[in-house]
């Protein structure tokens, strides 16, 4: 199956790359990922996927407290959300749309984490390339979701 920029249906299981590639970032703040057992398919190019998921966690424990817990969980109907909760302190309402401008952080992160300002940025335009979307789940807690067709 091709979707309309040429990506076909992918399989994923996220257990494995992604997060084992950020455990030393994560072992450094002491902070404990916890990722629900992922099998899904969506349309998208599987690196594409890979550097999405990627980019989401590296944001996650760069922004997260010392000793907290990421949590990776996904939800599938007619398309596939995949959500990213971490302990962080959010980012503002007014703030939701820009922090995926290149360059730009919540107001609230300015001081914390290091970083070229890129990864959201580009998850976001890497799931708008596949018809998906990255988006901040309106909760209490920082919750960045990951929204892509899925694959048959």
């Amino acid at each position: 199956m091709v979707n309309a920029v040429g990506a076909r249906a992918t399989r994923c299981r996220y257990s494995g790359s992604n997060i084992d590639s950020l455990q030393p970032l994560a072992r450094e703040k002491d902070v404990d990922i916890r990722c629900a057992s992922l099998a899904f398919k969506v349309l998208a190019a599987s690196s594409d996927l890979e550097r999405i998921v990627r980019n989401l966690l590296d944001n996650a424990i760069r922004h997260s407290p010392t000793r907290s817990v990421i949590r990776i969980e996904a939800e599938a109907t007619e398309t596939v959300r995949l959500h990213v909760r971490d302990e962080g302190s959010g980012v503002p309402a007014h703030e939701r749309e820009s922090v995926f401008e290149p360059f730009n952080r919540s107001s609230l992160a300015r001081s914390q984490a290091d970083g070229a300002r890129l990864g959201l940025s580009i998850a976001r335009e890497l799931a708008r390339k596949h018809e998906g979307d990255v988006s901040i789940a309106e909760t209490a807690e920082s919750c960045f979701v990951l929204t892509m067709r899925r694959g048959r």
